[in-house]
């Protein structure tokens, strides 16, 4: 039996549902980011206990009808949140969750069906801290990243892997262009962010398939 864990690259079809948003496409066809320093150098086994004391992420519970659906996080200080789509599809009544603070309703504003990536659009427009896209990632085979999640609302968690695979089809309706990696994405995690060494979002976990 093949244990393989998923990763989605972020692709422009949701990015563009944000508005003044600038994007670029350094990698046509496969991964689309938002605009900004392009990644240094990664060597060395990182220390993420140590990067993610640095940036605080947050990242934040997706809910229906207070039932956990998976996670997400900011990519807009406007209160635009990434997911993905398997976490919300059908979900009439969708609420964001922040550590102890009331949960704020949300709604799906775009969504790429092909890449089951949704943006969502809060009722908050402050008090959001949007991580940072990578550029242009360049993934290497055995590249660290850390997959990060808040399954249950009560806070974050995180596991530690490596690239296991980039862009190959791996059995699964849409799985070419994913990335593949060793790291654990428990139920709940789904929707969250994939962070690479620089803490810089590489793409969004999606599922684990046996």
């Amino acid at each position: 039996m093949v244990d393989t864990r998923l990763v989605l690259p972020i692709t422009l079809v949701v990015l563009a549902g944000i508005p003044a948003l600038p994007l670029c496409a350094d990698q046509p066809g496969t991964t689309l980011q938002a605009t900004g320093e392009p990644s240094r150098p990664r060597t060395g086994t990182p220390d993420f206990a140590a990067l993610l004391e640095r940036m605080k992420p947050q990242v934040f519970n997706i809910r229906s009808r207070g039932v956990t659906r998976g996670s997400g996080f900011a990519v807009h200080s406007g209160g635009y949140l990434i997911t993905a789509l398997h976490v919300v599809r059908g979900m009439k009544e969708l609420e964001v969750a922040r550590g102890a603070a009331e949960p704020i309703p949300a709604r799906v504003v775009a969504v790429d069906e092909a890449a089951d990536l949704a943006l969502l659009l809060t009722e908050s427009q402050g008090g959001w801290k949007p991580l940072v896209l990578a550029r242009a990632p360049g993934l290497r085979l055995a590249e660290w990243l850390v997959v990060l999640g808040n399954p249950f609302g009560k806070g974050l968690t995180a596991s530690v892997g490596v690239v296991s695979s980039v862009g190959n089809a791996l059995g699964r309706a849409g799985s070419a262009g994913m990335i593949q990696t060793d790291a654990s994405i428990n139920p709940g995690n789904s929707g969250g962010p994939v962070l690479n060494s620089q803490g810089e979002v590489i793409g969004v976990a999606t599922a684990r398939v046996s």
